[in-house]
């Protein structure tokens, strides 16, 4: 798709000049990991601090950031579909949770989340 003149020159003053182009916005319009610590989002990192602090406290054990659970294995010529969560944790009895902090379900997400259930008979939590 070709510019219009004004959009053009608009982009070789600003190049001429030296001028920053500006900061592309998410699409969810969440936080950038800059401004969120290292996460995804706002809500993420504070989901992640409230969990570090229950693990330091000894109320959640083998707490993992980002595990990657195989939802259907590769078999070429495609590839294997894995789902990443935001968290995994086991609480004091031992059982399994996966946390996914979400603002937005999107499609792909509710597809992987039943396939979760349907593969390994794991549930995962929003928060």
């Amino acid at each position: 798709m070709r510019m219009t003149r004004k959009a053009e020159r608009d982009a070789w003053t600003a190049h001429v000049l030296g001028a920053q182009p500006e900061k592309a916005k998410h699409k969810f319009h969440n936080a950038g990991r800059e401004e969120a610590g290292g996460y995804d989002s706002k809500h993420e990192m504070l989901v992640a601090t409230n969990l570090h602090a229950l693990a330091a406290c000894g109320k959640i054990r083998q707490l993992e950031e980002h595990p990657r659970f195989v939802l259907i294995p590769a078999d070429p010529p495609f590839t294997q579909t894995v789902y990443i969560s935001d968290f995994s944790y086991r609480d004091l009895e031992g059982k399994l949770h996966v946390l996914d902090a979400k603002g937005i379900k999107t499609q792909v997400y509710l597809l992987k989340k039943k396939l979760m259930w349907h593969v390994h008979r794991i549930m995962v939590e929003e928060v």
